[in-house]
């Protein structure tokens, strides 16, 4: 088996467990995740809806040709995965170790109106990110 700190340093569609072995993923297509480690090969945790609590609804699907996580985006289709947030191409995670290297698991701002929900992904753990968000007084 092999050994690994994150998920990342075993591939697409496998996880790191807590023994530092690589784990392939199990979900398959339509199947609900709140990681890019919780899809199997191929697929990605993709950003489906915000449900009505506010709760961002994610599910594993086929991915799409476009930029990896990390990279400059202006809407999910720009993004391999389907999601982009802050200008950025985001990893869904529950944990740091669900990251690559030189990034975290942080709570990012998903929407566009003042009802703001937030979701776990992954981004650099160093540096500025800046992105402007619209707003209104009240």
């Amino acid at each position: 088996m092999p050994t690994c700190i994150r998920a990342p340093d075993c591939g697409d569609g496998y996880a790191c467990d807590e023994d530092q072995h690589c784990v392939i993923a199990e979900g398959q297509n339509g199947d609900s995740c709140a990681s890019e480690v919780d899809c199997a090969p191929g697929l990605a945790c993709k950003i489906d809806d915000v449900e009505e609590d506010g709760r961002v609804v994610s599910s594993c699907a086929a991915t799409d040709p476009g930029a990896p996580a990390g990279a400059s985006c202006a809407t999910g289709a720009d993004c391999r995965n389907g999601n982009c947030e802050l200008g950025r191409c985001i990893d869904l995670c529950e944990d740091t170790r669900d990251c690559a290297r030189g990034s975290s698991c942080n709570t990012i701002p998903f929407g566009t109106t003042t009802d703001w929900s937030t979701f776990a992904g992954c981004l650099p753990s160093r540096g500025t990110i800046t992105y402007p968000v619209a707003y209104s007084s009240m």
